[in-house]
């Protein structure tokens, strides 16, 4: 398991690691330093311990983690706050995948397939931007988002595995579907 606890700044994942997860995070303040904790089989990288009078506004602020993914089985969770963030996952293994998010820039992709079945993509968020690629290669079996405010693209393109059920709840926002012409879909 690996779980990335991020508050603000820009967040960068992709494949390409051969560890669990490999990379550099780039700040400006001491107390932004990354802290990784382990615990058996699971990893938690989180934002260093930032107190309310520590930083006196966000701007001039840089906090940058830039982090590759490995390719073994993982379940990976991802919780921030308002930041920047783009995501690789085509060709990882994940089985298990939820984010929660406030006010996010996000664009998510699987460009290519997950190399394992994911049983539940769980994605929950603020008042958000939300861009989202591919997620037939997604090889999930359960797929919920919910979120806030905001305007949200999901987009089910890619290699559909296998059925799946897929769950999307919004407040007062704007929600593009798209499904490709020729998938077998039934929508309520």
């Amino acid at each position: 398991s690996l779980k990335l606890s991020f508050g603000a700044g820009d967040l960068l994942l992709s494949p390409g690691a051969i560890q669990l997860v490999e990379g550099t995070a780039t700040y400006n303040y001491e107390e932004l330093k990354p802290e990784v904790i382990t615990d058996g089989g699971s990893v938690e990288v989180k934002m260093g311990n930032v107190g309310v009078n520590v930083i006196p506004s966000l701007d001039g602020l840089k906090n940058d983690w830039d982090f590759k993914l490995g390719n073994q089985p993982m379940n990976l969770t991802i919780e921030s706050g308002a930041y920047d963030g783009t995501f690789e996952f085509g060709g990882l293994s994940l089985t298990n995948l939820t984010v929660k998010d406030g006010a996010a820039n996000v664009d998510l992709v699987f460009s290519e397939p997950n190399q394992t079945e994911m049983s539940v993509f769980s994605y929950s968020t603020g008042a958000s931007d939300i861009k989202m690629r591919g997620l037939a290669n997604a090889n999930f079996s359960i797929f919920d988002f919910s979120a806030g405010a905001g305007d949200y693209t999901l987009d089910f393109s890619g290699d559909l595995q296998r059925d799946a059920s897929i769950k999307i709840e919004s407040g007062f926002s704007n929600v593009m579907i798209i499904v490709p012409e020729g998938v077998n879909a039934e929508v309520t």
